[in-house]
């Protein structure tokens, strides 16, 4: 309302940093927010017969240098895309002495006259009653109306005030900061004290006993190893052995085989003889028992020839014996070996068997 009085009485904007000449507002608030100001044309609005619709800014503006806030989404006219759109301040920030602080949708800063729209009219595009009072209250513009809102104006802030106040902010936090450090050494050691020599001693101590006790224990295992690797290296030389003793085995197990291959058929062949010698044994008792019924026969035989009478002298009956020549030996020779001289055997002679009559 300030500022639109002081455009009204005094004079226009031309620039942004006029603003400070206007009551309430200070250096301070007008550099937070100077530069998302601009300047552009006052706009009138629109002709009360036309019927309630979104308000749409299509104005032109004739001159330059009024600052005006831009809208957060600010509508755009089909008919007027080449105006241009005035721009909505930011909200700046809250002063330390409890005023309010200025809204970026309601602080709006024009100048110049007033330029009546020129296009033509066409016919108003209805759009729902809930939409359009959206619309209107984003580009801070009343809902039924369509006139521009204008927030009250704030009191002029007060620096000392604010200073004081950041830097109680500040040694709030760094309090803040100081307790949850401390917090975090405490979660994090158990203790609050950084320097503890008695504990980091005992720790060292501890240490090198157990370096001492893994060293000890390392040099029993490498001890270990070195006897494992010479009892491996015993029973690969055991093994080796092993292996040619069965090879050995394996060629004598060979030469046997053949040997008794060999038996097996010598001892079938005796088998076969052994049943020849059975077949011929069986032919000789049988030849054997034939052989004894001649003799009983013969026996029989000659007991029942007659014999001499009784009282009869038997006269003896002359036998011719030949003699046999003695065989002549000579002496050897001496300077060479005799040869002997072959000599015939006499055969015998048949005695002749003579039966005596009965």
């Amino acid at each position: 309302q300030r500022i639109v009085e002081y455009r009204e009485t005094v004079r226009p904007f031309s620039d942004v940093s006029e603003l400070s000449a206007v009551e309430g507002i200070s250096e301070e608030t007008l550099q937070a927010v100077g530069d998302r100001l601009t300047v552009s044309a006052m706009v009138e609005d629109p002709p009360a017969e036309e019927p309630e619709t979104e308000p749409e800014d299509e104005s032109t503006p004739e001159e330059e240098g009024v600052p005006e806030t831009e809208p957060d989404n600010p509508p755009v006219d089909a008919d007027k895309k080449n105006g241009p759109v005035p721009l909505a301040a930011e909200v700046s920030p809250p002063s330390e002495d409890g005023e309010e602080p200025l809204d970026e949708d309601e602080i709006v800063i024009m100048t110049g006259d007033a330029v009546e729209e020129e296009a033509p009219v066409e016919a108003p595009v209805e759009e729902p009653e809930e939409t359009a009072e959206a619309v209107s209250a984003e580009a801070g513009l009343a809902p039924e109306t369509g006139e521009m809102v204008t927030a009250p104006q704030p009191a002029p802030a007060r620096s000392g005030s604010s200073l004081w106040g950041h830097l109680l902010a500040a040694s709030v936090g760094a309090a803040c900061g100081v307790v949850l450090t401390l917090a975090l050494l405490m979660l994090l050691n158990g203790t609050l004290r950084l320097n503890d020599t008695a504990n980091i001693n005992e720790l060292e101590t501890q240490v090198g006993y157990s370096v001492a006790t893994m060293e000890a224990e390392q040099s029993g295992l490498n001890e270990n190893i070195d006897s494992l690797d010479e009892r491996i290296t015993i029973l690969v030389t055991v093994d080796r052995e092993t292996a040619t003793s069965l090879a050995d085995t394996q060629a004598d197990l060979v030469v046997i085989e053949d040997g008794l291959a060999g038996v097996t058929g010598e001892v079938g062949a005796l088998q076969e003889k052994a049943v020849e010698l059975d077949e011929r044994l069986v032919a000789v008792a049988i030849s054997a028992e034939n052989f004894d019924a001649f003799l009983s026969g013969l026996r029989d035989l000659l007991a029942a020839m007659p014999g001499p009478a009784a009282g009869s002298v038997l006269t003896p009956t002359e036998t011719v014996t030949t003699t046999v020549p003695a065989p002549t030996v000579t002496a050897p020779k001496t300077g060479g070996s005799p040869t002997p001289m072959a000599t015939r055997t006499p055969r015998p002679t048949a005695t002749p068997f003579a039966i005596p009559d009965r």
